[in-house]
């Protein structure tokens, strides 16, 4: 938890100093712009904040290898939300896909033995 809490401390600052410059206040009249901002706080909450408690979580559980793991099949839930909103998948974005798994293969592949 406290991992989780320094890491959102550090982001407060900078960050409020990027939304105060952007003429966000004068706008926070408007409906629109409240109701995008609690869905912005629910997800903020739900889908950072408790994600990353969790996250932490499961690396006391276990091991921080098993852990970083679960974070490979990131990509296989966005996939999966892109196609149930009708997203287009375009052969760029495969190409990204491909070359961050070839990535973690080349980094976890154990050296062969002389």
């Amino acid at each position: 938890m406290s991992i989780t809490a320094g890491s959102f401390a550090v982001v407060v600052v900078p960050a409020a100093v990027v939304l105060l410059s952007t003429g966000f206040v004068p706008d926070l009249s408007q409906v629109v712009v409240q109701q995008s901002l609690i869905s912005l706080l629910v997800l903020a909450v739900l889908g950072t904040a408790l994600a990353n408690i969790l996250f932490n979580k499961l690396i006391s559980l276990s091991s921080p290898v098993f852990a970083a793991s679960v974070t490979y099949t990131i990509p296989l839930v966005a996939l999966f939300w892109a196609w149930v909103d009708h997203e287009p998948l375009y052969p760029a974005q495969l190409a990204g896909g491909l070359i961050v798994l070839v990535g973690v293969y080349l980094t976890q592949k154990k050296p062969k033995k002389i």
